[in-house]
């Protein structure tokens, strides 16, 4: 998809003969916007299931997981603000330490991934 992005104005998604979405690029990213990644010092057992429904959780190392909250292309420009709140609070009350908050941005495989549920290779 690096590939596509490098050299395409517009594109379609097409999984299985189903025209999904087409655009510009830069408009079909502009839709997605970017997920919040968070690293905390925690354990991913305890975590995990608090979490459900609000963000995923994925080791990193020994002591470390990343928590990434996500924004879905239908939710409200503030609905991110709300599970955020959410996720900060249960990660307290557990007793994580935060030690970072970025942002990852969305691409065309990623897009792709939000819209079939599936990798390209799957």
């Amino acid at each position: 998809m690096e590939e596509v992005e490098a050299i395409c104005r517009r594109v379609a998604i097409v999984d299985h003969g189903k025209l999904l979405t087409s655009g510009t690029i830069e408009g079909l990213l502009n839709t997605s916007r970017a997920d919040l990644q968070l690293k905390v010092r925690g354990d991913q057992a305890r975590l995990g299931p608090r979490l459900v429904g609000l963000a995923d959780v994925e080791p990193t190392s020994d002591d470390e997981v990343k928590v990434v909250v996500h924004r879905a292309r239908r939710d409200s420009a503030f609905a991110i603000n709300d599970r955020l709140t959410l996720v900060l609070e249960i990660l307290k009350q557990a007793g994580t330490e935060l030690l970072a908050i970025d942002t990852q941005e969305h691409n065309l495989e990623r897009l792709f991934l939000e819209l079939t549920g599936r990798r390209l290779r799957d």
